[in-house]
């Protein structure tokens, strides 16, 4: 083979040999707490010879790969950990090259990513404000728990309660508590006792005002009334007539 045509055919593998380029895009990334990564990404693609003239328009397809892939992975990490999220992004980008992007092939990319003073001031007052709240919330249901507590458990009867406050504060009532007064309230606290069948038979009445209207509760007053009035009980009799219907129960007046 002569020099000159060993050497034509070199220039047509020169010319149809891949285009190598480089490029860098500049673009915002989001981040886990709503603020933003300040990033750049720089990347190394080719494309075959022939086509060097069409390199502008097949680009953005590269760039959006890129960047696709790193708003993918920055999205769950907090502006204050960018060192992290940069760290991430490059192994990721890393082990996806080289990636097809059409008729062009990405061979390489880095990122490298920043964050504002204002950015990362204000992420840390977020987190300040969500742990707030979240003591906050967590006071609340405290709250709401005692409070049904003391609902279901101390002030359910009259017993349970001064029992209560003979166990919270035996020492600062001031006064100090005889044997009558214990023995007082033991028989309080067995009076009103579930399984003491008064208790019972009050449950049941009350069942029975419940789910009735509020002319039948009328009616079934008066019939307490005048049975209480047949025991010589008028005293009882008159606290049954100054009852006030409701439509959902019937209450004593306290007076």
């Amino acid at each position: 083979m002569s020099r000159s045509i060993f050497a034509n055919i070199l220039r047509r593998r020169r010319k149809h040999a891949d285009l190598v380029l480089h490029g860098v895009l500049k673009d915002a990334l989001p981040s886990a707490d709503g603020f933003v990564f300040d990033a750049e990404l720089e990347y190394t693609w080719q494309i075959p010879g022939e086509l060097e003239a069409a390199a502008m328009g097949l680009e953005p397809a590269v760039q959006l790969l890129i960047l696709g892939e790193a708003e993918r992975l920055t999205g769950d990490t907090s502006v204050l950990r960018s060192n992290v999220a940069e760290s991430r992004l490059n192994s990721e980008l890393h082990r996806l090259m080289p990636a097809r992007a059409g008729v062009a092939t990405i061979t390489g990319a880095r990122a490298r990513l920043t964050v504002n003073a204002a950015s990362e001031d204000a992420a840390r007052e977020l987190i300040l404000t969500q742990a707030r709240t979240r003591r906050e919330e967590a006071d609340r249901n405290r709250a709401r728990e005692r409070v049904e507590f003391f609902r279901n458990e101390i002030l359910k009867d009259p017993a349970s309660a001064r029992l209560y406050l003979l166990l919270e504060s035996p020492m600062t009532s001031g006064t100090a508590t005889t044997q009558a007064e214990i023995d007082r309230l033991v028989e309080e606290v067995a009076a009103w006792h579930p399984t003491n069948r008064w208790i019972q038979v009050t449950a049941l009445l009350r069942e029975l005002f419940d789910n009735q209207p509020a002319t039948a509760r009328e009616a079934l007053v008066r019939d307490f009334r005048e049975l209480l009035s047949l025991h010589q009980r008028d005293d009882l009799a008159t606290k049954f007539a100054k009852i006030e219907f409701s439509t959902e129960s019937p209450e004593l007046d306290s007076a």
